[in-house]
């Protein structure tokens, strides 16, 4: 499988890398912590970012009031939404942390995209995935 041997061969020379600069003070405390690789991985149902509460669809379902969704803009300044599957947070040496929203995103479009002008909410039509049957991962800064 050619994209494994990739991976492999890429962490081992990122690794390396570092290893040789951290002999110099050219080399960060983060990526040090980047290149030992994670020491563990938590799964949430819910957190706060910057005094935002996000929760996972799957709890959101629940609930009367929804918080599960997120929105990403393109560098052409496209709105993507998305529905937020999972929250996980990797740990690093030297306190260094990732924190990784899992989402499922949907279409941007417009026809299908209404303003709710009387509650100022953006209601999406879920039924349009972007990726039919994939998903990828928005993360914080390290």
């Amino acid at each position: 499988m050619p994209g494994r041997n990739v991976k492999i061969e890429f962490f081992s020379w990122f690794k390396y890398k570092v290893n040789t600069l951290s002999m110099s003070s050219d080399c960060s405390n983060e990526l040090k912590a980047l290149a030992h690789g994670p020491l563990n991985a938590y799964s949430y149902t819910a957190c706060i970012v910057n005094g935002v509460r996000f929760m996972v669809q799957s709890r959101d379902a629940r609930r009367t009031t929804q918080n599960s969704g997120v929105l990403s803009v393109g560098e052409d300044g496209t709105h993507y939404y998305g529905q937020l599957k999972d929250i996980i947070e990797l740990n690093y040496i030297n306190g260094y942390s990732v924190v990784l929203f899992h989402c499922k995103w949907f279409k941007p479009s417009s026809s299908k995209r209404r303003l709710d002008q009387n509650n100022n909410i953006i209601v999406i039509d879920f039924n349009r995935e972007l990726y039919p049957n994939s998903e990828c991962m928005l993360s914080n800064t390290f």
